[in-house]
């Protein structure tokens, strides 16, 4: 995936997945062998809400 993703809940990379971009969830879960190249601000759950 590429560009910006919000999560309610969490977002999970699994051990294939690849994520190019900026996230903002409440929870954040990356397998070993995932990839994750961007930023991330972690947010309570009520506190994201899309711009």
């Amino acid at each position: 995936m590429k560009g910006i993703a919000f999560a309610t809940a969490k977002i999970e990379i699994h051990s294939t997945g690849k994520l190019h971009g900026n996230i903002e969830p409440p929870n954040l879960v990356i397998e070993e062998g995932g990839i994750f190249d961007g930023t991330c601000k972690m947010a309570k759950r009520e506190e994201v809400v899309p711009k």
